[in-house]
């Protein structure tokens, strides 16, 4: 290995770890604002030992700069399960930012986390069913009940506090597994405060050993295809005469329908 000694970039770049690959390395790390469509907004390159909290600031100063207002915290992995998050995220609140965040809940935060969510504005939940078993094998373990739990912290600090709680949605991915099931998911999300989910059209990786394996609704028998169609319908119904709004991912229903069209042939598409 060359020495870093030698380096062109020594005296700026530093040594750093990558957690998620477990990797010790040479360099610089990139903190970056997108768009939601992925468009670089704002970035700052630092050497691969700075915190991401201190990076942070002239992204803000640039936010800030800019007028921005609505800002989503998310990256790559879990936002709350990196160090002082809601530190950062505080910060902003107190600048005037309005915060989205798309997480798991699948731990059980403490009363500052809390705290700070409840003055986001809005919170999407991965939430792929309410049957406890079903989403402790989806979800690796995780548990529906902390899930829950978060939930009606947060609404509760609101409403003790005097504040307006964030708009909560669900987002659910929607498989072999759970698609039976979706009016349930519906029923307990309105229950819990949710006004928005979110039907997601799963994408299809290798078959993993000792874990549940799901499938795309598209590849099931042509009944339980039928049973599927019924079931996102009957639930987006439940959904909207209670005022709360479904969004269906391109690519769920409609290859859903095509391939329902298929089974029946020619003679007896579906509407």
């Amino acid at each position: 290995r060359r020495d870093k000694s030698h380096s062109d970039f020594r005296g700026s770049a530093d040594y750093g770890y990558c957690a998620a690959r477990r990797l010790k390395y040479f360099g610089y790390k990139l903190v970056m604002l997108t768009t939601l469509n992925g468009t670089p907004y704002s970035f700052d390159l630092v050497p691969a030992n700075t915190d991401e909290r201190e990076a942070a600031d002239e992204i803000l100063d640039t936010l800030k700069e800019r007028e921005t207002r609505f800002v989503y915290v998310n990256g790559h992995g879990e936002t709350t399960l990196v160090k002082g998050w809601d530190t950062v995220c505080r910060r902003m609140i107190e600048d005037r930012f309005a915060l989205g965040i798309v997480t798991n809940f699948a731990r059980a935060l403490n009363q500052t986390e809390i705290e700070t969510l409840a003055r986001f504005r809005r919170i999407c939940v991965s939430c792929d069913t309410v049957d406890a078993e079903l989403f402790s094998a989806l979800r690796r373990k995780a548990r529906l009940s902390v899930l829950l739990e978060n939930m009606e912290r947060i609404r509760s600090y609101c409403l003790e506090s005097g504040i307006e709680q964030p708009v909560f949605s669900w987002s659910c991915v929607v498989s072999n597994k759970n698609v039976l099931d979706l009016t349930s998911l519906v029923r307990t999300g309105m229950e819990k405060g949710v006004t928005h989910f979110e039907y997601c059209n799963m994408t299809k990786y290798d078959d993993l050993p000792d874990t549940l394996n799901v499938y795309h609704i598209s590849s099931m028998d042509t009944e339980r295809m039928i049973r599927s169609r019924e079931s996102i319908l009957a639930s987006v119904q439940i959904a909207e005469e209670n005022g709360c709004v479904v969004s269906i991912q391109a690519g769920l229903l409609d290859v859903l329908e095509q391939r329902i069209a298929e089974a029946n042939g020619p003679s007896h598409k579906t509407d």
